[in-house]
């Protein structure tokens, strides 16, 4: 019963010494590709955060969410056809909560849940996560497939879209 009672106690400290974080800069970018034409590539930089860590990067919880709208290609009209079969008006966030963050060697995994397109979804993701002082620098890449989210991957004539999308997040962060 000690034992417990100590191990809580850590964990009860840990977590209310937790600073908030500020996100200085980011972004997300997805990559997929209408099969045997082009890539289509929407990002966007305006990422809202409301993170805290203590001081291991392993500590990390919060949540990451955009504005679907807020992602953009080089092409106005394949992102409408994007926004339409994402039904961004009536699903207009996308949000990333994280659950867990583990160490695995030199790198950390992110559990965590996404939800999109109004589906919800537990995903395990590999991050590099890197302190520098009060700063820290969060990268990753993992793959969703929309057909996961409900999304049907659009046709464009007789060209079909790729279901998976390769998503790249970048955050600059500090307390």
């Amino acid at each position: 019963m000690k034992k417990f009672l100590t191990l809580l106690a850590l964990v009860a400290a840990s977590l209310l010494s937790a600073a908030s974080l500020h996100l200085d800069k980011g972004y997300i970018r997805a990559h997929t590709e209408v099969f045997g034409d082009s890539s289509i590539d929407p990002a966007t930089s305006r990422v809202h955060a409301s993170l805290s860590v203590a001081s291991d990067p392993a500590s990390l919880h919060g949540t990451v969410w955009i504005r679907a709208k807020d992602l953009r290609s080089d092409n106005h009209k394949r992102d409408e056809h994007m926004y339409e079969a994402m039904a961004v008006k009536k699903y207009p966030k996308i949000r990333f909560t994280i659950a867990k963050v583990r160490r695995q060697g030199s790198a950390y995994l992110i559990e965590g849940t996404l939800t999109l397109h109004g589906t919800s979804r537990r995903l395990k993701i590999p991050a590099k996560i890197v302190r520098k002082g009060k700063t820290l620098e969060l990268r990753s890449r993992f793959r969703i497939l929309m057909s996961d989210y409900g999304i049907q991957p659009p046709k464009l004539m007789f060209l079909t879209v790729r279901d998976a999308v390769d998503i790249t997040v970048y955050l600059r962060l500090h307390r």
